[in-house]
């Protein structure tokens, strides 16, 4: 409910701005969200939240508007925001693994590094091959100074896929921090 009013605030404050949202409104919501998810992507988040609101003012409880704010907050660095409604979107969708490992990288941009590896380690549960919380939880231990942990999460996440550069960015950090510049 919160959420909720907030989006239909947020709405209309947009519209007394002057945006012009008719457009999107008259989408249907799968539509709206793609659209967002093409703003999201072409870095212009501003059009990206308004959208998802507009959803949110048609369907409260839409988990993909919901999960995009979460998104959106974290990238805005407005972590408390972003932690607060991903949690919202697990608390309603628990198996929404991307929401998953979305708080834990919010939370570990906030220092909250053990519930990170909580997040991520129930992904793993699920799906023993995500290759994005191995990943993270490789960065997680990078950031703990874990080297040997870090490398072998980001190892096992190269494994899994090799075309993801940011396991190898990550894992060049660890062979950096190693002092092992043949490798990094």
């Amino acid at each position: 409910a919160k959420l909720y009013k907030e989006a239909l605030g947020n709405l209309k404050a947009w519209k007394g701005k002057g945006y012009k949202l008719s457009e999107h409104l008259e989408m249907d919501i799968d539509a709206q969200l793609t659209k967002a998810r093409e703003y999201a992507e072409s870095g212009d988040l501003d059009s990206a939240e308004s959208i998802a609101h507009e959803v949110l003012a048609k369907a409260p409880d839409n988990i993909n508007a919901l999960f995009m704010l979460g998104t959106i907050a974290n990238q805005q660095k407005k972590y408390p925001v972003s932690i607060e409604i991903l949690v919202n979107v697990i608390n309603k969708a628990p198996g929404f693994l991307n929401a998953r490992i979305n708080l834990g990288a919010t939370l570990t941009e906030v220092g909250r590094f053990e519930d990170a590896i909580q997040q991520y380690q129930q992904v793993l549960e699920v799906d023993p091959d995500n290759y994005m919380a191995l990943c993270n939880l490789g960065r997680v231990h990078f950031k703990q100074d874990s080297l040997d942990k870090a490398k072998e999460f980001l190892e096992r996440s190269i494994a899994i896929n090799p075309e993801y550069w940011i396991s190898s960015f990550n894992l060049g950090s660890v062979y950096a921090a190693r002092h092992d510049h043949e490798n990094a």
